[in-house]
Order: C-alpha cells, then sequence, then structure tokens
C-alpha cells in the first residue's frame, strides 16, 4: 500500500483564486486502493460483488469469527474458557498472582475469593486446627461428633471393602429397619428393626462361627438349636429325652418326684366333662386313687397287696357291696344274705313236711313181676312194706316223705 505521491504523503486541498492547485489523483494510487480494498473480502473466499457495498464488514466479521474458533491452533495451547458450562454464570473469573507473592488470588466480578489452595500446599493445610475442626481425613480420624450419612432414594448407607469384599451397612427409609448387606449386594443378611427385633436370613451362632457343630450354640432357621450342652441338636435331646404328646413312647421308668410331696398324676376326661382322676402315691408304701374333686380316696391298695373302697365291688354280673354281701343273679336266693338265711342251722334235725305215701313195688304179685321202682324228687324212702310167708317175700313196697331242714 502506499501513500498519496506529495511531499509530505497528505492530500492538499487547492486555491484557485491564489492559483494554488490541489493534490492530483493519480493513477497508480488509485489502483494500490482499489486493490487493498478488494483484497480485504478475496483474502476469507469471498466474490467481488459489484452490488453489494458491505463485503469489506462482511469479511471482516468472518475472519473474527474464524479467529473464535480457532483459538487454540492459533495459540499453541490449550486455553480456559471462561463461563458457558454445565450450571455456570456469565460472571467474570479473574485469576492473577498476588501483588505480595503470597499465590494465585481469585477474583469472581468484584468478589475476592482469596488465595487458591495448591496440590503441594494441601499436607500442610491438612495439619492446621482450622481445617481439623471441620474435616476427616480419609487415612484415619475421630470424629467429634454425629456424623450423618444422607443419600437421596430409599436407602442410605456405608460400603465397606477389605481385598475386594464390599459388604454394606444400610438404612431402609420404608421399612425402618438397619440392615447389614452381602459384599455381592443382593441379599439383607440381618435386619435391627426400630421397634428392637432382630432378623437374620441365615443360621446365627452364639460363642462361635461352627454352624451345628464345634463348643458354639446355633439357632437354625427352622427353630431348631444347637449346643453342647444337648450334645448336639434340641430337637434330638428332647425326642431321646421326654415324652412327646403326639407319640407318647418311653423306654425307661417315669419318677415323679417332691421332697414333703406325695406325687401324683392328674388324668383328665373329654374337656367337655371336665372330670378328673388323680394317682397319688399312698404313705408307706401302696397307691391312692383320688375322685375328680381330689377330697376323697374311693379306692386305693397297700405296699403288700391290701386293697380297700369306699363303695361297692362289681365283678362281672356280681357285686361286693360294702356290708359283705354279695349280690348277682347267680347268687342262690339273689343274695349271699338270703343265701344265708335260708341254710339249716348247725346241729338241726330233718323234719317230714308230708305224710307217708306208698309207691309201687319190687317183685311179684299175681304174676306181674317189677323189678325197679325210684321214688320221684323230693320224696325219700322212710320203710318198706312186704306181701311175704313162711318161706319167701313176693314183693316189697317203697314208702316215702317229703323232709324239710327245720
Amino acid at each position: 500500500m502506499q501513500r498519496i505521491n506529495t511531499p509530505d504523503g497528505n492530500w492538499h486541498a487547492g486555491d484557485p483564486s491564489q492559483g494554488i492547485k490541489g493534490t492530483v489523483v493519480t493513477q497508480p494510487y488509485m489502483q494500490t486502493v482499489q486493490e487493498e480494498l478488494a483484497a480485504v473480502p478475496e483474502s476469507v473466499g469471498m466474490q467481488l460483488d459489484p452490488a453489494d457495498n458491505k463485503q469489506i464488514v462482511k469479511a471482516i466479521q468472518k475472519m473474527v469469527a474464524d479467529a473464535g474458533t480457532n483459538y487454540q491452533p492459533k495459540l499453541g495451547y490449550t486455553p480456559v474458557q471462561q463461563g458457558t458450562g454445565v450450571g455456570q454464570g456469565t460472571n467474570a473469573v479473574k485469576i492473577g498472582w498476588a501483588k505480595d507473592g503470597s499465590g494465585l488470588r481469585v477474583t469472581v466480578d468484584a468478589n475476592d475469593l482469596g488465595l487458591l489452595a495448591l496440590a503441594s500446599q494441601l499436607a500442610a493445610y491438612a495439619s492446621q486446627d482450622w481445617v481439623k475442626g471441620y474435616a476427616v481425613n480419609k487415612a484415619g480420624d475421630t470424629m467429634t461428633g454425629t456424623l450423618t450419612i444422607a443419600v437421596p432414594g430409599g436407602y442410605s448407607g456405608v460400603v465397606l471393602s477389605a481385598s475386594g469384599y464390599t459388604p454394606r451397612i444400610q438404612t431402609d427409609g420404608a421399612g425402618k429397619f438397619i440392615g447389614v448387606v452381602n459384599g455381592a449386594n443382593t441379599a439383607v443378611n440381618m435386619w435391627v428393626y426400630d421397634g428392637g427385633q432382630v432378623a437374620t436370613r441365615s443360621n446365627l451362632t452364639v460363642g462361635g462361627t461352627t454352624v451345628g457343630g464345634g463348643a458354639n450354640a446355633t439357632f437354625a432357621t427352622d427353630g431348631n438349636v444347637y449346643g453342647p450342652v444337648w450334645g448336639g441338636w434340641l430337637s434330638t435331646y428332647l425326642t431321646n429325652t421326654y415324652v412327646s404328646r403326639g407319640a407318647p413312647r418311653m423306654s425307661d421308668r417315669l419318677i415323679v418326684s417332691r421332697d414333703g410331696w406325695q406325687a401324683d398324676i392328674q388324668l383328665q376326661n373329654l374337656a367337655s366333662q371336665n372330670s378328673n382322676v388323680f394317682l397319688r402315691a399312698r404313705l408307706a408304701g401302696g397307691l391312692d386313687i383320688i375322685n375328680s374333686a381330689y377330697n376323697a380316696v374311693p379306692w386305693q391298695v397297700s405296699d403288700v397287696g391290701e386293697t380297700w373302697q369306699s363303695n361297692s365291688a362289681h365283678v362281672g354280673g356280681a357285686t361286693l357291696q360294702t356290708d359283705g354281701n354279695i349280690v348277682g343273679a347267680n347268687v342262690p336266693w339273689g343274695s349271699m344274705f338270703a343265701a344265708f338265711n335260708n341254710k339249716a342251722n348247725v346241729g338241726a334235725r330233718v323234719q317230714w313236711d308230708s305224710g307217708i305215701a306208698e309207691f309201687d313195688y319190687v317183685g311179684s304179685v299175681s304174676s306181674n313181676i317189677h323189678g325197679q321202682i325210684d321214688l320221684p324228687a323230693p320224696w325219700v324212702v322212710t320203710g318198706l312194706r312186704v306181701a311175704a310167708s313162711t318161706s319167701s317175700i313176693t314183693a316189697i313196697w317203697q314208702r316215702g316223705v317229703v323232709l324239710r331242714n327245720q
């Protein structure tokens, strides 16, 4: 580009009244001006348009826009962009070295934020009491107040990690419990509810970690208990030691005893009848059977086999009454007392209860021979009558009476 061809390189106005000519516009100068102006739009790839008088302005705008999108190549390093990030405003952020040389200082708009803490300075900052007052060292520290962990959502917890094993302790806002979760984060192994209830997903061991063995106790999920005091599982101990209500079978003697007590066993009839019988150990040996009201002993047996009872004894169709009488259909006269009352007294003589009657004969009468004659009951023979001569007896008639015992 060149200036106008005048001694001082400036334009001068002429004064015709004084005969002074103005600066002459030459062809070389105008050609230079034209090339300079045309070079501006052509340098950004624009074709000259005689109808567009704003091509130089457009060319300059394009240069500025192109320059704004290509800072890094032009600068030769990665710049920091101010603002326009997610959640960022358009505030002016100003970073500069402090005048006193204490470090980098940050100002946002007119708000002085103070010095930046660099990584090389963190160790020194962490040792300051004002930092320790509100920060916890991840390498180990002591909290002097309550630590609250609030995680958005239904669960809030802490993950414990050791050699790749990562169980967690968490709270459930809906269930109101603290849960210990397994390392795979697929199941809760233990629940502690707000009301105090504790539940486990599997067996619970006390005094050790062996399940169903060793010297510790195990509470199984089905309610069974294992422990050395039982010699194994409690269900097995109970089966081998006690009588089951559902399958009552004992393999040894049952002993019911207590000092100063006549041991007894209560047997109850149907619940709707509410009747009972009590089997009680008798003093000096033997057995008492006590009534339902537990106020009388209807039957008892001594240690040597003697028996007593307070009412009649029934054996088949016979009854032994409390007064000693025996009553029954097969007892003579219906009872022993009646039979005794109808017996002959000691020393009693037999008396006739009828007159003498004569029955048929044995022998020969008028050539009719009878070889045998029997008296019917209850007649007995009391005498004989004969037909005889001096030389023989030809016939004998039996004579009889009915007797009574008194």
